[in-house]
């Protein structure tokens, strides 16, 4: 995770826990097994991060609340909160992940 612009912006990238159903071609030739995700968010309202931990693992729910503002929220073996005016998807790609 990285907090920017003095708290105003924060991004973070995820695994997903299953691959694609139908990866692009391109991720297929390179015999990519991981769904890898960026995001991030601006106009940071407020931002709460319990439990930090070595190992990351939880549930993400993103959705607009009544005021039209976005939150996201991280539970699992840490918690984070954010409300923000914007959430975007910055990127979304393949990688082959070494066990």
């Amino acid at each position: 995770m990285r907090i920017e612009d003095e708290g105003q912006m924060v991004c973070f990238s995820f695994d997903m826990p299953r691959f694609a159903d139908n990866p692009p071609a391109k991720w297929k030739e390179l015999e990519d097994n991981t769904v890898h995700v960026e995001v991030s968010f601006s106009a940071v309202e407020k931002l709460t991060l319990k439990g930090l931990k070595e190992d990351y693992i939880g549930d993400l729910a993103i959705d607009i609340d009544n005021s039209g503002l976005v939150n996201a929220k991280i539970t699992g073996t840490f918690d984070l909160s954010i409300i923000a005016e914007y959430g975007f998807i910055d990127s979304v790609s393949g990688y082959k992940k070494l066990n």
